[in-house]
């Protein structure tokens, strides 16, 4: 999937649109486990950056 394209989910199947929410809960769960811990966050942060490296450039 391209970094534009989750901007127009209807060309999503059922089964990759339940994917995606169950990535950004998980993603959301995650962030609420590290936020009170700067050196948790810090590295999530940092995970965070290099995944999307290649697409920002």
């Amino acid at each position: 999937m391209s970094p534009g394209t989750w901007k127009t989910p209807e060309h999503l199947t059922p089964d990759q649109h339940q994917q995606a929410l169950d990535h950004l809960f998980s993603l959301v769960l995650e962030f609420l486990d590290v936020r009170n811990s700067p050196r948790e966050l810090s590295r999530m942060y940092t995970r965070y950056e290099a995944m999307y490296a290649h697409i920002w450039g």
